[in-house]
């Protein structure tokens, strides 16, 4: 029989691998959706309703004239380096 730590030491592995992998996804994604909106070529849309260039001509694309797209890599980089350099955003007593 596995020990209980040893079977929670491999789900949180397995859950980080999986974190990594999603965010690794939506980095390509955004990064993609970043150079659709500086090029200014049109969307590839797998639905094929043409739905996708609508949704990143809309006015909701951008907040403050900066296109969503761009915001989601940094985001994704700073969630990284949180974790990477164990980087604390909120001291331990929960205030800032």
């Amino acid at each position: 029989m596995v020990p209980s730590s040893k079977l929670t030491q491999r789900g949180q592995r397995r859950s980080r691998f999986l974190l990594v992998a999603l965010a690794i996804v939506g980095l390509l994604i955004s990064d993609y959706l970043s150079w659709v909106h500086y090029m200014g070529v049109v969307p590839v849309c797998l639905s094929g309703s043409g739905g996708c260039e609508t949704v990143q001509s809309s006015s909701y694309a951008t907040i403050f004239g900066v296109p969503v797209a761009v915001i989601g890599p940094w985001a994704t980089r700073a969630y990284f380096s949180r974790h990477r350099y164990g980087v604390r955003w909120v001291s331990t007593s929960g205030s800032l």
